[in-house]
């Protein structure tokens, strides 16, 4: 299996940024946070992007956080339409 510089990358950056989500009180910090975490891996683990922009839908959703809760609707289709069938 061959590790390239850029996936390196993104495992670190995703690690640094689920280590930070206990931390975040707020919900529209945690929902910006959870739709960074999707973002940031979305090439190695396009299932597990997809369900970081759903928990955000559902947190933005439940405090009526209407700009964080388009986002996450953005975020969800724009991944399941990258991933395909």
């Amino acid at each position: 299996m061959v590790i390239t510089n850029s996936s390196f990358a993104q495992k670190e950056k995703f690690d640094s940024l689920k280590r930070l989500l206990p931390s975040i009180t707020t919900p529209k910090a945690k929902s910006i946070l959870l739709l960074d975490i999707a973002n940031s891996i979305y090439n190695q683990m396009p299932d597990s992007s997809i369900a970081y922009c759903r928990e955000s839908e559902d947190l933005s959703r439940k405090n009526k956080l209407d700009v964080q809760f388009a986002y996450s609707l953005n975020c969800e289709s724009r991944y399941l339409l990258l991933k395909g069938d």
